[in-house]
């Protein structure tokens, strides 16, 4: 019988979801793939059928918790470029009813900048655009179909999955708290949610993963004269990282795009908010 995965880590994006997933490899009773599967959320991949998908937990044996972490779950209406598919949670529900999943949220201002960082040392963007004009003038547009503003809308994303999942088959953890802070706190409840062993020893909780950690130069070599890209990769280590923050009068569009969003899930959560996404 083929083997299905008993948890997914379905995003939100650029939310600690690969942290997340490098501790839970550690752990001996946890099997997951290396990479992400994109199944449920890319047309090319859905099409191959259940069989391809769940080839990728055939080395997992029955003692194990078997799962995948693939961000763009999250967006579940998402009908976005790169193939995104947009019943992503329709899709996971009709194949895995009771299903396990973990949701990273945080402040949805700080995510959208670490998409634009994402897309821009991936090469889907230009370096040579400012912060500013791609979040709130007149680039705007280069960043349609990536999710960028609407990923950040937690009470949406998740209320979709609530109108299919049971309460308890959802963990919602929050990077800030649960990652940043205090992160053994946070695997601990990862671990409890799973039915694992929660007194395993993780190595490298303060490790940041996926980071934006390249110079300038080595972006703009990278986009426009990929040729150089080999000799800008060395230089570029010596040089400072390029800071990609947008000012301050964006900062606070955003927080008023998000602001009622925001309220809607801390009354889901039944929660206060938290003082890291308020605006200052």
């Amino acid at each position: 019988m083929a083997r299905l995965p008993d948890f997914l880590i379905i995003g939100a994006q650029k939310c600690g979801t690969s942290w997340l997933a490098a501790m839970l490899r550690q752990h001996s009773e946890v099997y997951m793939p290396d990479q992400e599967i994109h199944f449920f959320d890319k047309a090319g991949n859905y099409e191959k059928g259940m069989d391809w998908y769940t080839s990728h937990f055939a080395r997992a044996e029955d003692s194990r918790r078997a799962g995948e972490k693939t961000p763009d779950y999250f967006w579940a209406d998402g009908r976005g470029g790169e193939g995104h598919l947009p019943d992503v949670h329709r899709h996971i529900h009709r194949h895995l009813p009771d299903v396990k999943l973990i949701v990273t949220l945080k402040n949805p201002v700080d995510r959208a900048v670490s998409a634009v960082k994402h897309l821009i040392r991936t090469g889907r963007i230009s370096p040579l655009h400012r912060m500013d004009d791609l979040l709130a003038g007149e680039k705007s547009a280069l960043l349609e179909g990536f999710g960028v503003f609407e990923v950040g809308r937690f009470f949406t994303l998740l209320t979709a999955y609530l109108n299919l999942f049971r309460r308890d088959q959802i963990l919602v953890l929050f990077f800030e708290e649960d990652i940043v802070q205090h992160p053994g706190e946070g695997l601990k409840k990862v671990c409890a949610f799973l039915g694992i062993d929660d007194g395993f020893r993780f190595s490298g909780m303060a490790q940041k993963v996926n980071r934006f950690d390249a110079c300038k130069l080595h972006l703009i070599a990278r986009y426009y004269f990929p040729i150089l890209s080999p000799v800008t990769s060395v230089l570029g280590r010596l040089l400072p990282e390029s800071d990609y923050r947008p000012g301050e009068p964006v900062l606070r569009h955003l927080h008023g795009l998000y602001h009622e969003e925001n309220r809607r899930l801390f009354d889901l959560l039944d929660r206060e908010p938290a003082e890291s996404w308020l605006a200052t």
